[in-house]
């Protein structure tokens, strides 16, 4: 069985996604993708996000069934390459059959939770792939159904952890970041927002020097890591950059040379900030904020972005992280937390409480 002649036919699809998938789909534009999500509109999904996924997953997918049993192929026949031919065949093929009813179970349970329908058109790269021998070997699993491949595609990805859908979805960016650490090239950066310079300009470019790519420790998000800076002669400083905020990563010509001392100096900021505070110009300091009984209740059981006491004396506590951290992570306490050093930061919060007093009077 094959795929219909893709290519000389509308590219129009009827898709039914899961609940769920839908609502996976619609955070990740708004996330990957935020100037299509304000063009479509709340709660629609469009043909560029359903397309991209399946672009940049289609080959990873277990969905693929096909390529995933030549693969899983080429793995048993390695395993069993010691035993005598006939054998080792046998054993291929009794695992690869087990490994398929397997793979065709878990597209038959993807292919029949629906809920959501809607309409796309498949991109031309898309419909090229779903032409060509690759792609038609899928076309039996689905019983020539490009609608039934595309959405057990989307399904599988849907179940994925929120990082790994960042890394398939920016996985050009990232092979950018691979090749320009191997070659030791300097990357230019575009990102989605704008920062402010040194002079004050407003700025969405910035230059980096890769080392990798890494998780913060809660595997949340993904961050570009090496030293930055804002034009290709420097200065240079460490820093990292959120995965999802580069609209466009090139190449450059120049030099992306990392020394031993710079690359020193990024792992003990990550160490002692976390990768996520890295760019802080102003580094890592101390921070001694005092706590209501609820306020230690609230600082033992909210984990996100929770910086580590250093030291304690009764409902007093110290810590060591940088002020962009714990302006996160303690404004939301309220009066249930007082800062007491620094008295910049004290200052800060006081303003701003005040301001959100006057608003909610008004």
């Amino acid at each position: 069985m094959q795929f219909c002649d893709v290519l000389s036919v509308e590219n129009k699809q009827r898709l039914n996604l899961s609940a769920h998938a839908r609502q996976v789909l619609l955070r990740d534009v708004g996330a990957f993708q935020p100037e299509n999500a304000l063009k479509r509109g709340a709660g629609q999904l469009s043909s560029n996000i359903v397309n991209h996924v399946f672009r940049c997953f289609r080959q990873k997918a277990h969905a693929s069934v096909s390529m995933t049993l030549e693969q899983k192929r080429q793995e048993l026949e390695q395993l069993f390459a010691p035993l005598p031919a006939k054998a080792c065949e046998k054993a291929v093929g009794l695992c690869l059959a087990a490994y398929e009813k397997e793979l065709r179970e878990e597209c038959a349970r993807r292919c029949a939770e629906k809920g959501y329908s809607f309409s796309i058109r498949i991109d031309r790269e898309n419909l090229e792939f779903l032409a060509s021998p690759e792609g038609q070997a899928e076309a039996d699993i689905y019983k020539g159904s490009v609608g039934h491949y595309v959405k057990a595609v989307l399904e599988e990805y849907c179940e994925l952890p929120y990082t790994q859908r960042e890394r398939i979805c920016f996985g050009q960016v990232l092979d950018n970041v691979h090749l320009a650490q191997v070659e030791k090239r300097m990357l230019r950066l575009t990102l989605h927002s704008k920062s402010r310079t040194e002079a004050g300009e407003q700025n969405n470019v910035l230059y980096l020097k890769p080392i990798g790519c890494q998780e913060d420790a809660e595997r949340l998000y993904n961050y570009v890591v090496g030293m930055t800076a804002s034009c290709p002669d420097g200065p240079w400083q460490p820093g990292t950059v959120r995965l999802t905020s580069i609209k466009a990563c090139v190449r450059q010509a120049r030099s992306g040379f990392v020394s031993a001392e710079e690359r020193r100096r990024i792992l003990e900021g990550i160490r002692r900030q976390g990768v996520q505070y890295l760019p802080e110009r102003s580094g890592a300091g101390r921070v001694v904020v005092k706590f209501t009984p609820e306020g230690e209740k609230m600082y033992r059981h909210m984990m996100h972005l929770r910086p580590l006491y250093t030291a304690r004396e009764g409902n007093v506590y110290t810590f060591f992280c940088t002020l962009r951290q714990a302006d996160n992570y303690f404004f939301k306490f309220g009066a249930q937390a007082q800062v007491l050093e620094p008295k910049t930061l004290a200052q800060s919060f006081q303003e701003k409480y005040r301001a959100a007093a006057q608003t909610y009077e008004e």
